[in-house]
């Protein structure tokens, strides 16, 4: 794992030194790019690095692709994407935008080449998706970044990628495949 995500390290560490910072000087703030399914991350040398899947209950896919930032102190969450929506006898694309950082639990950075500034963590942003420019839905997005070396619960050794809860809809709680990353752009 360690040699399939040394190209991330080096990818977001150069990044980190271009992206503006966006945090206040506060106690507790801190700010974090993300990326899930997309960018960068979809040249590594793995298996089905993007888009990030997952699955419902009754078998339905969700794939999804985007990017943003998360702010602590005071909460706040940007970013966008896309997802398509396979289902028995069809699927169904769009979009989503980020309207609210729910959580974000910093589970620290990694160790060697997965250290500062990526980070292991879990998010659970709050997103709208629409169909043809039309917000059809919301949902919780959650985005599971884990690193060697980083700490957490042991929770953190479910696979990382996306879970996508659609309010009133089909919940999409099984990760199935797909790469997210965290990198702290401000303390």
């Amino acid at each position: 794992m360690k040699k399939l995500l040394a190209p991330v390290a080096s990818v977001v560490l150069a990044w980190s030194v271009l992206l503006p910072s966006g945090a206040a000087a506060d106690s507790g703030s801190a700010t974090f790019a993300y990326w899930a399914g997309t960018g960068f991350i979809c040249g590594l040398p793995v298996p089905n690095p993007c888009p990030d899947v997952a699955r419902a209950e009754n078998g339905d896919t969700v794939s999804i692709n985007g990017t943003g930032t998360i702010s602590i102190h005071p909460k706040s969450a940007t970013g966008s994407g896309a997802f398509t929506h396979t289902f028995t006898g069809g699927s169904r694309s769009g979009t989503w935008v980020a309207t609210e950082l729910l959580s974000f639990v910093d589970y620290g950075s990694g160790t060697g080449a997965f250290g500062p500034p990526l980070h292991a963590g879990n998010a659970l942003i709050r997103v709208d998706l629409s169909v043809g420019g039309t917000v059809v839905h919301t949902g919780i997005l959650e985005v599971t970044c884990r690193l060697p070396g980083a700490g957490g619960p042991s929770e953190m050794a479910k696979e990382e990628g996306v879970r996508l809860n659609v309010q009133g809809g089909v919940n999409f709680n099984e990760r199935v495949s797909g790469i997210t990353v965290f990198s702290q752009t401000a303390p």
